[in-house]
């Protein structure tokens, strides 16, 4: 079963993905807290991780992308970030994600891009 780390600082939305997520037989761990982000991924080790750019504590979600990128446990897992406050090309600018989807999305969008990247 492939396993997708979700960090968001929005709960209700935590709760929607995870809840489709499972349905489409993915392993969730969905986490409110960038800050434990980068050690959740290594320890979980996820087939791919949906990270929100904009969080609120004490990191962002482009520092945590570029951290994950730069760590050697985590460097290979594919990143696809989220907002509805900025785009692909603004993303690219500060980091390098594997790829991006625009809030909101539809379910199936999301699903396509996710297995794409894990395939």
């Amino acid at each position: 079963m492939k396993k997708i780390l979700i960090v968001d600082d929005d709960k209700d939305l935590l709760f929607s993905l995870s809840a489709i997520l499972s349905k489409k037989m993915y392993k969730i761990l969905a986490i409110n807290d960038g800050l434990a982000a980068l050690d959740t991924a290594s320890r979980f080790c996820p087939d791919i991780i949906l990270l929100d750019v904009n969080l609120m504590n004490d990191v962002d979600g482009k520092e945590l992308c570029n951290e994950l990128k730069k760590n050697s446990r985590t460097s290979q897992i594919p990143v696809m970030m989220m907002s509805s406050q900025v785009n692909k090309a603004e993303i690219k600018k500060s980091c390098t994600p594997d790829d991006f989807i625009e809030k909101p999305f539809a379910p199936n969008i999301l699903v396509t891009k996710i297995e794409a990247l894990i395939a």
